[in-house]
C-alpha cells in the first residue's frame, strides 16, 4: 500500500500491490473512488525463475499507471 500524488495532478491516489509465487495483483484508485484500476495476473513459468522483480510485473505497472493517468481529468 503506498500514497502518490504522481497519476494525476492535485489529486491523491492509493496504490495497492501484491503478489507471491506465480501471481501478481496491482490496483491504483483515487481517494474518492471515482478513478480505479485493477490488474491481476498469473506469470508464465519462465518468469518464475527471474531474481527480482519480474520484467512482465514491470510491464505491468506500467500499464496500470498509464491506465490511471488517462482517466485524469
Amino acid at each position: 500500500l503506498q500514497w502518490t500524488d504522481a497519476i494525476c495532478a492535485g489529486q491523491r491516489h492509493v496504490f495497492i500491490y501484491g503478489g507471491g509465487g506465480a501471481y501478481n495483483v496491482q490496483s491504483v484508485s483515487s481517494v474518492d473512488g471515482r478513478q480505479q484500476v485493477s490488474v491481476g495476473m498469473a506469470l508464465p513459468p519462465a518468469e518464475l525463475g527471474t531474481p527480482g522483480i519480474t520484467p512482465l510485473v514491470e510491464r505491468m505497472q506500467e500499464a496500470v499507471e498509464a491506465t490511471a493517468k488517462s482517466m485524469c481529468r
